[in-house]
């Protein structure tokens, strides 16, 4: 059974055992990752503080199939993000991106853009007062990795061109904003600005050290919040855990 070595960001954990526990990585060279990692709430020589959520570490693991769990054999930390345990907000914003990664990411299917979004992202929630832009901003970079991003410089019907002028919907089962002669009037279509489609359109161009510039305005957040998890949803066929968690998080702060 060979043995294989890479960098990983912890996603999620789950007790298997007394002593044992699943644990579930992105990694730099294989993607996704599950994996039972052995005497993990016991071995601190083999585990230590490495088996930590959302920390970044140097993983070493046996496989002999190409599908189903590996086998953990040593974690050694590389880089951890103290913030997002310290506070709810961060922690939330940070369980929610990696929530969004475990569910719409297949099991070894190497992505390195993914990875290093993901790192940079948790810097990002690490190092800065946690923005709700920031959720925008990676679930736009997300759908534009995976192929899923939204058609938003254009009619998805009609294919013309946005004019200012016009009013827009943005229509989450035809993949993007329609104009209002293509409109349908539907249940699933939502009214748009210009401004918040091109603050949209930034959010995966900007490079990811210039993020922090990018302000939404209370509108632009509105609309962005309102169509991006749907979005979201209609593509997983579910709802997340943490997006239920962070609608609680933020009515409880009014």
């Amino acid at each position: 059974m060979p043995e294989h070595k890479t960098s990983a960001i912890i996603l999620d954990m789950k007790d298997f055992s007394e002593t044992d526990r699943i644990v579930t990585f992105y990694t730099s060279n294989f993607g996704k990752l599950k994996g039972i990692a052995k005497g993990a709430k016991k071995s601190r020589r083999r585990f230590g503080a490495a088996m930590d959520l959302f920390s970044c570490v140097s993983l070493s693991f046996f496989s002999k199939e190409i599908h189903g769990l590996v086998r953990v054999n040593q974690c050694r930390i590389q880089q951890d993000f103290p913030s997002l345990h310290k506070d709810i907000v961060p922690m939330g914003y940070g369980s929610y991106m990696a929530e969004l990664i475990n569910e719409m990411t297949a099991e070894r299917v190497a992505h390195q853009d993914i990875f290093e979004m993901l790192i940079q992202f948790f810097s990002l929630l690490d190092g800065f007062r946690p923005r709700e832009e920031y959720l925008r901003i990676f679930e736009m970079r997300l759908l534009l990795a995976l192929g899923y991003c939204p058609s938003l410089t254009r009619c998805v019907v009609c294919k013309k061109p946005l004019e200012k002028s016009n009013n827009f919907k943005f229509s989450i089962s035809r993949g993007g904003v329609v104009c209002d002669l293509c409109s349908q009037n539907g249940k699933d279509e939502y009214y748009v600005s210009q401004g918040t489609l091109k603050l949209l359109q930034q959010a995966y161009i900007m490079s990811i050290d210039k993020i922090s510039r990018l302000i939404f305005s209370t509108q632009a957040l509105a609309e962005s919040r309102e169509i991006l998890p749907r979005f979201i949803q209609y593509h997983l066929g579910k709802e997340l855990k943490t997006l239920k968690f962070l609608r609680k998080m933020e009515k409880d702060s009014f």
